[in-house]
């Protein structure tokens, strides 16, 4: 069934929620996740995340053109998880993805602020996603949390899953495996999964990662949330 951010703004106000990257520091937490999900504490994770941890997420956060529901609508359906993923980079036509996905799911719009084309509408047809009066995931958090600015457009999946995490009213909200240093590899994981992204590319997004979560921390402290990384020196 699909969902609109006005069915699950504020669903789970209140509760505790991690949010869950899959970077070496993970690996100290995982048992601790089983333990968090058994007192009723929201779990947001992303990309493949059924390779590294057991138990099943809450949500299931998505921001790319790898992970779509076309090519992973059978995994998906697996799961008894809501998907949350960013329509504006996975282009699978909407009547498509109602056919295919069983589930619940939520659809976002991650770079057409103001509802204006972006400079890849030509290129890769994202334009789909520009709806009239439709807010990107991060104008939703301003709007909600009564701020003024917001943060990028994402160079990782954990800002979605922090802004997520907010507008589902949990609080507080902590995160792991988020470490930023791709040199050290992935957490432990059942396919040996590596870790391919250019060092370079990292170190020049890193600090706009950091200016993200800084100003979605700052958003959520005008609303009364906490956020709080589990792992501080790995950033």
């Amino acid at each position: 069934m699909r969902l609109q951010f006005t069915h699950i703004i504020n669903k789970h106000r209140n509760v505790p929620a991690i949010c869950i990257g899959h970077s070496p520091s993970l690996d100290i937490y995982k048992s601790e996740l089983i333990k968090r999900k058994e007192l009723g504490h929201i779990l947001i994770d992303c990309n493949e995340w059924m390779q590294f941890n057991n138990p099943e997420p809450n949500y299931w956060v998505v921001a790319n053109n790898i992970i779509t529901v076309n090519n992973w609508f059978t995994e998906i359906n697996k799961h008894n998880c809501t998907f949350v993923y960013a329509d504006s980079v996975d282009l699978t036509p909407q009547p498509l993805v109602e056919r295919l996905l069983e589930c619940n799911y939520v659809s976002f719009d991650q770079r057409h602020f103001n509802n204006k084309s972006c400079d890849c509408c030509q290129t890769y047809g994202c334009q789909q996603s520009v709806l009239p009066n439709r807010l990107t995931i991060q104008e939703e958090l301003k709007k909600y949390c009564g701020v003024v600015y917001h943060y990028s457009t994402g160079h990782s999946i954990i800002v979605h899953m922090l802004a997520l995490a907010v507008l589902l009213g949990c609080n507080p909200i902590h995160y792991v495996g988020v470490d930023l240093s791709y040199s050290k590899g992935y957490a432990q994981n059942s396919t040996n999964l590596i870790q391919t992204v250019n060092l370079s590319d990292l170190d020049n997004s890193k600090n706009i990662i950091l200016q993200d979560i800084d100003i979605i921390a700052k958003s959520a402290e005008n609303v009364g949330v906490e956020i709080v990384n589990l792992f501080p020196g790995g950033i």
